[in-house]
């Protein structure tokens, strides 16, 4: 199933909603949590241990000022 992300914040009720191997497109704000020390990393973390794949749209990241900035490899 595609899960599309673009509260301001994730949260753990939304994480847990998530089911193992899902796929989730993150929008707006959420494209922040790829960044290592954003306090919504962990739960991108959460969701790559349920073997989700995680992408982001390349405009979202230039709308949010990452597009130039060395992101972590989710793994």
């Amino acid at each position: 199933m595609l899960h599309i992300l673009a509260a301001p914040h994730l949260q753990q009720a939304l994480v847990e909603r998530i089911g193992a191997g899902d796929a989730v497109l993150l929008l707006r704000g959420t494209v922040w949590a790829l960044l290592p020390g954003h306090r919504d990393h962990p739960w991108l973390q959460a969701l790559l241990a349920k073997s989700c794949s995680i992408y982001v749209l390349e405009s979202w990241l230039f709308a949010n000022g990452l597009g130039n900035l060395p992101l972590p490899q989710l793994s």
